[in-house]
């Protein structure tokens, strides 16, 4: 979980707009590493935080908590807000997927903008999600495309 928190959150430095200080980034970071929610959520909603930049991390912090059903809307409307970002398609692909819902976790990754460098997570979730809608075939062959 830490890889992917990690991908997410400096995906973030790049949104476009008035930029966050790195420094404020790091610190929600850190605050969520240290499931230090409450806090993390009080420096969300300090001024100069984009609302782009708020919705992911309010994303990320409902995943974290385990609150899948809160994650899933959150990390649509950051995917809305900035569809060519990959890791928030492997986020809400992963979200569908614990909340069995494998048609939307496809559809998703099926949609994701193509991303500068391979994210393993994609095949590995294609791959789970195709398996819970029965399709072990396609599964497989997603794997062996992925090595």
């Amino acid at each position: 979980m830490r890889a992917l928190a990690l991908i997410a959150l400096l995906s973030m430095l790049a949104v476009p707009g008035r930029a966050q200080p790195q420094s404020d980034v790091a610190k929600v970071e850190r605050l969520i590493d240290e499931r230090q929610f409450a806090a993390a959520e009080t420096e969300l909603g300090k001024d100069g935080w984009s609302k782009a930049l708020r919705i992911r991390f309010r994303a990320l912090i409902a995943l974290r908590q385990g609150q899948l059903e809160r994650a899933a809307p959150l990390f649509e409307e950051a995917l809305r807000m900035s569809p060519g970002e990959p890791n928030l398609s492997v986020y809400l692909a992963h979200v569908y997927l614990e909340t069995k819902r494998p048609k939307d976790s496809l559809r998703v990754l099926a949609q994701a903008k193509p991303s500068g460098t391979k994210i393993l997570a994609r095949p590995l979730l294609k791959a789970r999600a195709e398996q819970r809608t029965g399709d072990d075939e396609a599964a497989y062959s997603t794997l062996v495309r992925a090595h």
